[in-house]
């Protein structure tokens, strides 16, 4: 189904001439010249990769090519990455010569070799610095139009006191890392208001939002002044927002190869449309781009744009209401496929300002999916390609009563949900139902399981690994997922960070000091000894007495410092264990009984006083010093190589990666402010909750394991996406006032809601055999029935309207057990499961043998 298409409209121009209900100037785009842009269109990302390594073989074939000249490729995220390397060196038997990079970064380093490196794009990480630098200034703080500001850094006025005043770096922290990142993305959709501001307002009034973009418009321009954004500051360095880098492509500063593919684009924000432009004029460029449908689709209105044309409108000439049907320039015709209205938002507002990028002309090369049989999934898929009228009734004599292709599993856990993921993954492997002829195998790595983002990935990323391994070793490589909740390494320096924020409890000094990454680099450690020898000393909190003081502790005791002098008294004096009940006076006339040690536990328990105390220390240190950004990285840097020890080569990557986390804080650009240590550990936990942890070769290890991320169209023949439950998925609007898009929508703007459901039917396009939705179906606490998310009942609905009629989904659902050993024969168990299951059942047999009644575990 290839062929290429073109359709002119300017019915997308003419919808976006206002900006916030407030005339502006309409946005124009500079075309490039004719060919300079090939836009690629596919519904399967192979038949993109197709293309590319077709291009790629052009232009090494091409008369004056160096042999060793790099082609540059640009990808949104690693995985598509390693995805398009393997695809790649399996179409021509090596992947070499490529600069894959993703499209920020790309532009960032464009940028940076501009005169010497004075020129930076302004990204998040720039703008979180200049913001901490603006609000640790009390001279910006205190002006008028920062009250708003000031009410939320001192809500009881200036802070007294230390607790205060962490309180207020805490919120600074808070506040600059929310701002950083709301005016990067007006950089990318709102562009046209960072230009006015130096003017003024662009609300002014018209709108429940100016209050806040008072504020956030009089603390931009105390950051960069009426000049705007690219005047340079007092060092030198000139920083560009996305506006000034399209001026920057279009004078030629940047160096640019001569080809640049942008590959496996599922959306991107509006200002890169611009961008794209501006590339295109100094080089060649190919987008490789993901479209669900054949026709045009640009149309299609969602649910609620439908909801709101439907309302009466008033025409002021006429005097008369006008629906939606009498709207002349509404393209939306009834009856369309309904996956592409509820779930295709943001890919329908980016096909649109990609065919308007390239006046429509582009390739396209769509793959019909019912070549792969006539199944539930692909009839479905078929629907979504052509766009087909929603279907009325359904065709029965062409879709089996269950083919298996569309699967949904209800279960009664987090557990349990896993534990049926990977017994199902087993036995699709071992009996490969179903195999078209010709086929390959179905092998591990064809398989993919998502995991949900949001509250419940903690449960779900610590059960995974245990589960698959239980289930008969079942390979998986992890990818994707936060390190906090898979690496000891990130594990152990998140608890370090911690302690200067703590009460020096039992408990929180104990988990930094046995963890395994800490006490892997002592000999003689014994943590279960060292637990019950501070039970001894009646350790409970605080450093020292000191701690205690205004309670009701009048002696020395329960403290940590007591108990190590009692513990260093009886490494060489008698006490209680040896009949000597007398206490030795040290100190300001404390008395401290001796905790004699039995023979051979001296050295670890000089182990432990000698941690605890460096431990105590460097918290005490880090809770009162304010230094400068540069000195609290050595420190940092010092507390990893001190503490810190990796017992294998994945802990010792793990350990490399935090240090580049720690040595990207001199990204920030703080300078020599004095600076209290909340800072840097808040933007270190940031930097550290953002690492994903990579285990095992991705793509050829075993199963995917991953969550669902942007932009991220990879093809499995098997996909399960967990997590669908009632609430969890996809998330909830995000009602926040901060942001001042809420005022006025435009295209390309994209919610974290509208992104999980176009994932969602990215992930539905992308299984080419089956499909598995999983939630948890029972509440943990009260044993009700919890029903699945809200796009799995729209499915739901849409099978059973056109395709298995009243109910056909409901059979498709599998309900399972709460107890495993109740499974029935068929299903896949992990080998503890099935012995449970026998010693169940021998236990029946034997009751009914003996005479006695059956009981209900």
């Amino acid at each position: 189904m290839a062929g290429r298409g073109k359709r002119c409209t300017d019915g997308g121009a003419q919808a976006e001439l206002c900006f916030y209900g407030a005339p502006m100037e309409a946005r124009r785009v500079v075309r490039p010249p004719a060919g300079r842009i090939a836009l690629h269109y596919s519904n399967h990302t192979e038949r993109l990769l197709d293309a590319l390594v077709e291009h790629l073989a052009e232009e090494r074939a091409r008369p004056g090519t160096a042999l060793f000249e790099p082609a540059h490729v640009i990808v949104p995220n690693r995985s598509v990455e390693a995805w398009l390397k393997f695809g790649i060196a399996r179409a021509t038997g090596i992947a070499a010569h490529l600069e894959v990079r993703y499209l920020r970064s790309f532009l960032a380093e464009c940028v940076a070799a501009v005169e010497g490196g004075r020129t930076r794009l302004l990204d998040g990480a720039c703008l979180e610095g200049l913001l901490l630098e603006a609000l640790h200034d009390d001279a910006i703080v205190e002006r008028p139009d920062l009250a708003p500001v000031r009410d939320f850094l001192f809500p009881d006025g200036r802070p007294g006191d230390e607790e205060a005043r962490d309180r207020a770096d805490r919120r600074r922290c808070q506040l600059a890392s929310r701002l950083a990142r709301l005016f990067e993305e007006y950089g990318y959709a709102r562009g046209e208001m960072l230009a006015t501001w130096p003017r003024g307002c662009v609300l002014d009034g018209r709108s429940d939002f100016s209050a806040t973009e008072r504020w956030q418009r009089a603390l931009w321009l105390a950051l960069f002044g009426a000049g705007g954004v690219a005047e340079r500051r007092g060092d030198g360095t000139e920083w560009l927002t996305v506006g000034g880098l399209v001026e920057a492509i279009a004078a030629g500063r940047l160096p640019l190869p001569p080809t640049l593919h942008v590959f496996g684009v599922s959306y991107v924000a509006r200002a890169f449309q611009d961008v794209f432009a501006a590339l295109a004029h100094r080089c060649r460029l190919r987008l490789y781009a993901v479209n669900p449908c054949l026709e045009f689709w640009e149309d299609v209105k969602s649910e609620r744009e439908r909801a709101r044309d439907r309302r009466p409108r008033r025409d002021e000439r006429v005097g008369r209401a006008l629906l939606d049907e009498e709207d002349p320039f509404s393209l939306d015709r009834p009856g369309d496929t309904p996956a592409l209205r509820l779930w295709g938002r943001p890919g329908r507002e980016n096909v649109r300002l990609l065919n308007e990028l390239c006046d429509c002309d582009f390739s396209a090369d769509f793959e019909d999916p019912l070549a792969r049989g006539p199944s539930l999934l692909h009839r479905l898929q078929a629907d979504i390609l052509a766009r087909a009228p929603e279907r009325e009734a359904p065709d029965e004599a062409s879709v089996p009563a269950d083919d298996g292709s569309i699967t949904a599993l209800a279960c009664p856990g987090v557990r349990r949900e896993l534990e049926v993921i990977a017994g199902e993954i087993w036995r699709l492997v071992a009996t490969d139902e179903e195999r078209a002829p010709g086929e390959p195998p179905l092998r591990w790595n064809d398989v993919a399981v998502i995991l949900p983002t949001g509250p419940d990935q903690a449960a779900y990323q610590a059960h995974v690994g245990s589960v698959f391994r239980e289930t008969h070793g079942l390979p998986h490589h992890v990818v994707d997922l936060p390190a906090t909740g898979t690496s000891r390494v990130v594990e152990a320096l998140g608890l370090l960070l911690a302690l200067p924020f703590s009460r020096f409890t039992r408990q929180e000094v104990l988990r930094a000091a046995t963890h395994p990454s800490v006490i892997a680099g002592l000999d003689g450690a014994d943590p279960e000894a060292w637990a019950d020898r501070c039970e001894e000393l009646g350790i409970a909190h605080g450093a020292d007495h000191g701690d205690h003081a205004g309670t009701y502790i009048a002696r020395d005791v329960l403290n940590w410092d007591q108990g190590l002098r009692r513990l260093a008294l009886g490494a060489f004096m008698a006490g209680r264990r040896s009949g000597d009940a007398s206490a030795e006076a040290l100190g300001d006339g404390e008395r401290y009984a001796p905790a004699e040690l039995s023979a051979g536990a001296a050295d670890s328990a000089a182990g432990l006083g000698l941690l605890v105390r460096s431990l105590i220390a460097d918290a005490r240190f880090a809770r009162r010093e304010r230094l400068p950004m540069a000195r609290w990285i050595e420190w940092l840097q010092a507390l990893v190589s001190g503490y810190l020890h990796a017992s294998d080569e994945e802990d010792e990557r793990m350990v490399l990666r935090c240090r580049q986390g720690i040595d990207g804080l001199a990204g920030l650009g703080l300078g020599d402010r004095p600076l209290s240590y909340r800072v840097p550990y808040e933007l270190l936990t940031a930097a550290l909750a953002e690492l994903c942890a990579e285990r095992g070769q991705y793509l050829a290890d075993g199963v995917v394991v991953s969550s669902f991320l942007p932009m991220r169209a990879i093809p499995f023949r098997v996909i399960f996406i967990a997590g669908l439950g009632e609430g969890r998925f996809p998330s909830r609007e995000a009602r926040g006032r901060l942001d001042l898009r809420l005022a006025r929508r435009r295209a390309g703007d994209v919610t974290a809601r509208e992104q999980d459901k176009y994932m969602f039917l990215e992930t539905l396009l992308c299984a080419r055999d089956r499909l598995y939705l999983s939630w948890v179906a029972r509440d943990a606490l009260t044993g009700d029935d919890r029903e699945p998310s809200s796009v799995v009942r729209e499915l739901g609905h849409l099978l059973d309207g056109g395709y298995l009629g009243p109910g056909g989904f409901g059979k498709r659902i599998r309900r399972h057990p709460l107890r495993r050993f109740d499974e029935p024969p068929e299903v896949v168990l992990p080998p503890a499961a099935r012995r449970e299951a026998q010693a169940c059942a021998l236990g029946a047999h034997l009751r009914a043998a003996l005479g006695r009644p059956p009981r209900d575990l």
